[in-house]
């Protein structure tokens, strides 16, 4: 026996229109969470015995470039003695320039460029994140590169606890 009465109309929906807002969501969140991590690469930086360290909020600076020295080390702890205390990269603004050799001509210019783009000389700072298993020797060449793009202010960033 069929049923008689009134049949209910098809009810539909369209979901495109949430299924772009998403998407769209999706791809903002991937593309800010990227653009905010990039700079900050992920060091372990040392823990010094003693130090006269100045609190991060009186650091903080809009005219300034963070270089990250990147160490060789895998972060396994294997301790293999080719690559022990040794940097494998400096990071500066998203470019990797190799340590071994070292290029000064293309630290200079990276330097001097990011510190043109800062503005104001007087405010400019040079802030150097080391991995604590890397060397101070490779510290040197970034230092002596920054002080020929003519950067005076430079801070080297240590955990204090």
């Amino acid at each position: 026996m069929a049923r008689q009465g009134k049949q209910l109309a098809d009810l539909s929906l369209n979901l495109t229109p949430m299924i772009d807002c998403v998407f769209q969501l999706m791809l903002f969140f991937i593309l800010t969470s990227q653009a905010a991590s990039q700079l900050i690469v992920p060091v372990e930086l040392a823990h010094p015995l003693e130090s006269k360290a100045i609190a991060q909020d009186k650091l903080d600076s809009p005219h300034k470039v963070i270089v990250n020295v990147v160490s060789a080390e895998p972060d396994n702890g294997s301790s293999d003695p080719l690559v022990m205390g040794k940097a494998v990269t400096y990071r500066i603004n998203n470019r990797d320039f190799t340590t071994q050799p070292v290029d000064m001509d293309a630290l200079r210019s990276e330097l001097r460029a990011a510190k043109d783009a800062g503005g104001d000389d007087d405010e400019f700072c040079l802030e150097i994140r080391g991995d604590k298993k890397v060397h101070f020797a490779f510290f040197e060449p970034l230092m002596r590169a920054a002080g020929d793009a003519g950067i005076s202010r430079m801070n080297i960033s240590a955990r204090v606890d």
